[in-house]
């Protein structure tokens, strides 16, 4: 009952929470009179509607369906409310609100009623009504209160402008005033559209249930072949490598071991905390879970650190990438790893026993970086990137046809070679292919980027990017544990799957919104301990850094295959001291005060 009287109250006070805007869309918009009362109307339309044309529809179809309906209409209105431009957009928003809160109205107050306990029987209609009203009068009365006067002189107000003060974010204006002209803006767009879509991507394809007291922790992949042929769009990790690659300028002559390290300090101080949260969260799960339900949830914990060691490793080759400085050093570079990947692969399908040397296609993630560099230096232009993307395009498809190589780009069960543990040859043309058309595309992404909304959507997702990433995991892990217990598993021939896939997006929408705003601040606050100088000349201390370095990212990698049990905990045992090493000898020899690190800082490099 209370999360149903939760749900009830947060939707209604959506509904309402644009209301004190109208005085500043009307300044910006120049509203008549009969305008605002025609979008109010909109609104009572809406609410209207629902209520006599749905309010039996939850007897019907049942009320889960209609709450999530409900749900649904709540979330179009926002974002119509976020892009609105025009009055025919925010009627639109209006109506969409209008039928969700007429659709909630009756349908969360009788799943309210009918979900109280015994003793809440009698009180349960008071709560409903609490909630409903509630809601609708918290809205206004918040937003009124936290959208600033200094706004209302703005013609340039947006929802944006009162969403950031909402949330503690800069708003548009300072994250433009923020902005060096000069930026390219593309990467950042092209960095947090492929991070949104790892995001997406694991939240649909993640299936799991209990089978004899087992979790089986699994994806729609190995059921699909229409979501294995989707990996081809959706397996987009080269586009980080790439972006960062793009970004991270080595400059010759430079202390390796201090240019790594400084980059190392923000990739490495969200996951501190992200440590800490799973060896709590497992030793209170080890006490309540089964054994053959916490090794899974425990195996799973910290896979997608594969990542951050293999993007390490990509960031320490940095200076042997920056050499390449034209067209024909980057046709040498990407055709030879590119033959040396296709000898590994030759060698690991005829000789089994050899099987082990696939991990050298480790390298296939430095041909990102290869392409970073090339598009920073400008090597390529748009038709040249896109000739060269479709001609990938059209020999991976032939080594598909023709090859021993599966369709999934992202590994499962049973591929008699895998294309991602460890990278095949068609994950190499894969990455070719995508880093090509994200050059092809640059210019008109750039063009996109540069409108004030889309800009701020972006910076203010590159500035908690690591905290995207890596938070999206637990909340989904646990609410797939939640889903299971409760005997709602979600997987292949489950009757309900489609709705259960739309309710779990619906959570983990709101769950890792709710994630980020709350943990973003600390990949932005300077960590006690870890943040602070590094000061290192060229000679043995940097190499002995960058080393470090090496051996924290090949553990990072290596825990991957066990997670945080096992020998996995030894990895990261490992991956701590190293990086502990490496910090240690890169501070200054004599006490220098850390530099302070910007909450609204706008990349992760």
């Amino acid at each position: 009952m209370a999360l149903l009287a939760y749900a009830f109250a947060a939707i209604n006070f959506g509904t309402t929470l644009p209301t004190p805007m109208y005085a500043l869309y009307d300044e910006r918009m120049h509203f008549t009179v009969l305008t605002t009362t025609v979008i109010f109307a909109t609104y009572a339309v809406g609410v209207l509607f629902a209520l006599s044309v749905f309010g039996r529809w939850s007897d019907a179809v049942g009320r889960r369906q209609m709450l999530l309906a409900g749900a649904a209409c709540a979330i179009g209105s926002a974002v119509v409310f976020v892009i609105a431009h025009s009055m025919p957009e925010l009627l639109v928003g209006w109506l969409l609100s209008g039928l969700s809160a007429g659709i909630f109205t009756g349908t969360a107050t009788a799943a309210v009623i009918e979900s109280a306990p015994e003793r809440w029987r009698d009180r349960a209609p008071t709560v409903a009504t609490v909630a409903n009203i509630g809601g609708l009068g918290l809205g206004p009365l918040l937003a009124g209160q936290r959208a600033p006067s200094e706004y209302s002189r703005s013609r340039t107000l947006t929802t944006f402008a009162v969403m950031s003060n909402l949330l503690g974010f800069p708003s548009p204006a300072e994250v433009a005033a923020q902005t060096p002209p000069d930026r390219d803006r593309a990467v950042d767009v092209i960095r947090i559209g492929a991070l949104l879509g790892v995001v997406l991507g694991h939240t649909v394809m993640a299936t799991s249930t209990l089978r004899d007291g087992v979790f089986v922790w699994d994806n729609l992949l190995t059921t699909s072949v229409v979501f294995q042929a989707l990996t081809w769009v959706l397996q987009i990790m080269p586009l980080f490598f790439f972006a960062g690659a793009a970004v991270a300028s080595w400059r010759a002559g430079g202390s390796w071991g201090g240019w790594l390290m400084k980059r190392c300090l923000r990739l490495y101080r969200p996951v501190f905390y992200y440590l800490a949260f799973w060896i709590v969260t497992l030793a209170v799960l080890h006490r309540v879970l089964p054994v053959h339900v916490y090794e899974p949830v425990a195996g799973v914990s910290i896979q997608l650190l594969w990542f951050l060691g293999a993007y390490v490793l990509m960031l320490a080759a940095m200076p042997l990438l920056s050499r390449i400085d034209s067209v024909a050093a980057l046709a040498a570079s990407v055709a030879g790893l590119y033959l040396l990947i296709l000898l590994v692969d030759v060698v690991r399908l005829h000789v089994p026993a050899m099987a082990w040397l696939g991990y050298l296609n480790m390298t296939v993630w430095l041909i990102p970086g290869m392409f970073g560099v090339a598009y920073r230096r400008r090597l390529l232009d748009g038709r040249a990137a896109l000739f060269l993307g479709g001609a990938m395009l059209g020999v991976n498809l032939a080594l598909l046809a023709f090859g021993p190589y599966e369709l999934s780009l992202v590994g499962i069960e049973g591929q008699r070679l895998a294309n991602m543990t460890p990278p095949s040859l068609l994950l190499a043309g894969h990455a070719i292919m995508m880093c090509a058309f994200a050059i092809a595309a640059a210019p008109a992404i750039d063009r996109w980027a540069h409108r004030p909304r889309v800009w701020w959507l972006s910076a203010i997702g590159n500035s908690g990017a690591m905290t995207l990433y890596l938070w999206h995991m637990p909340a989904l892990l646990l609410m797939h544990l939640a889903f299971d217990y409760a005997g709602l598993p979600r997987y292949p021939g489950q009757p309900n799957l489609l709705a259960l896939s739309v309710i779990q997006l619906a959570i983990m929408v709101v769950a890792v919104a709710a994630l980020f705003v709350a943990l973003r601040p600390l990949e932005n606050r300077p960590l006690p301990g870890w943040d602070g100088p590094v000061a290192l000349t060229l000679g043995p201390r940097s190499a002995v850094v960058g080393l470090l370095l090496c051996i924290a990212a090949a553990a990072t990698l290596m825990s991957v295959k066990w997670g945080l049990k096992a020998d996995g905990i030894y990895c990261v045992a490992v991956m701590l001291a190293a990086l502990v090493g490496a910090r240690l000898l890169s501070y200054p020899k004599t006490p220098v005060s850390a530099p302070t690190v910007n909450g609204s800082t706008m990349t992760v490099k």
